[in-house]
């Protein structure tokens, strides 16, 4: 009876001492918990609840119900500034009285990448660019955005224009096929989604939830919040731990966070994965910009852009060719341009001048001069 009694006694020892270690190396940023404070390693279940939804007119970044969110028009967010179409540019047209044009030569759409976070817009590729091409490019490029929502956000704007960049990273096919975005597709912000059949395609969840909704009836089992929680892989098991009595375990949450990471997060990189139904997926997305632009007399130019998780894809595999070479070829098939520059990347990369130094995930002004300048001399050699 001792003997149970001291094994009892120690076990519980043993995990006091695990949830303490779990709480000393869980940091909280931005109200979510990670551990060691990196945010590839979340904790769930993630917390909503401290979510500010005050979208104001003045707000840089607002809901969007045909794209999930968007950006304002005339809005200023530190050196993020907006002219009347919602487009980032300089803050000469943001403080001009013009008229904003209603046709560009050309467009650049895709994520944060292509909207140049991290840095001043002088210092983007898109305005790089734009000053080697001698011509104004019209940057409506959004943070978070995958390929369904850059493709959308170019149908929906209705500018027309000679030629449209499409900047995409390797993420941006991971985020078109999930209704949700945030945190590995734990967040509060949804999306649309694209539904193919042969009449061509509809969309799903438009209009989208509102953040807010997304809180307030994501506990509810069949909204329309939960519903979306549950097509993502592994949206069930947050929702299950989001009710359960051991979401207040630190040590519990660590390794079933951990668990939930290797099990729903390993499958390799989609533009890497051919025959997949989700590579075919994006494919046919990709097949709606080339027809959008070919109606509209528009050249389109897919940019591949390179960054921690593409270059690691490379140095991983050991591979001596770049890692966009079955989407690019794929997409030369469709006649899209696509246009890579992973060698130039990973040399940049190598001596620590690509991504960003302090921000640590976006383009460094000499990463962004590096594709402005490589891009021109691509279309300017054919």
């Amino acid at each position: 009876m001792k003997i149970i009694k001291l094994i009892t006694i120690q076990i519980l020892i043993a995990l006091i001492l695990l949830e303490i270690t779990s709480r000393v190396l869980v940091k909280k940023e931005d109200g979510q918990d990670f551990l060691l404070g990196k945010k590839w390693r979340y904790v769930l279940p993630f917390n909503y609840y401290n979510y500010d939804n005050n979208i104001d007119r003045l707000e840089y970044r607002t809901y969007d119900s045909l794209l999930g969110w968007s950006i304002n028009k005339l809005a200023k967010d530190d050196i993020y500034m907006s002219n009347s179409l919602g487009f980032r540019c300089s803050k000469k047209e943001f403080l001009s009285d013009s008229m904003t044009k209603k046709s560009y030569t050309y467009l650049a759409i895709g994520n944060s990448f292509t909207h140049g976070d991290a840095v001043d817009y002088e210092d983007t590729w898109v305005s790089l660019l734009s000053q080697k091409l001698g011509s104004e490019i019209g940057n409506l490029g959004v943070g978070g955005y995958g390929i369904d929502q850059a493709v959308l956000r170019l149908i929906n704007v209705g500018i027309n224009a000679d030629t449209v960049f499409f900047g995409l990273v390797s993420g941006d096919l991971e985020r078109a096929i999930s209704p949700i975005y945030n945190f590995y597709n734990g967040g509060i912000k949804s999306k649309p989604i694209f539904h193919f059949d042969n009449q061509g395609y509809t969309l799903k969840n438009t209009p989208c939830i509102t953040p807010n909704e997304f809180i307030e009836q994501r506990g509810i089992s069949k909204s329309k919040a939960a519903n979306l929680v549950r097509i993502i892989p592994g949206g069930e098991s947050q929702l299950w731990l989001e009710k359960s009595w051991m979401r207040y375990s630190m040590a519990f949450r660590v390794i079933y966070s951990t668990w939930h990471k290797m099990y729903y997060q390993s499958e390799k990189p989609i533009y890497i994965s051919p025959q997949t139904t989700n590579y075919n997926y994006c494919l046919d997305i990709f097949k709606v910009f080339y027809t959008y632009c070919i109606e509209r007399n528009i050249h389109p130019i897919v940019i591949f852009i390179d960054e921690a998780n593409s270059l690691n894809n490379r140095i991983q595999s050991n591979k001596h060719e770049s890692t966009w070479n079955l989407l690019q070829t794929e997409l030369n098939k469709m006649h899209i341009t696509a246009l890579e520059f992973q060698n130039e990347a990973l040399k940049e990369h190598q001596i620590g001048n690509l991504i960003h130094k302090e921000e640590k995930v976006h383009l460094s002004p000499a990463g962004n001069r590096l594709y402005a300048e490589a891009i021109f001399q691509k279309i300017n050699s054919k």
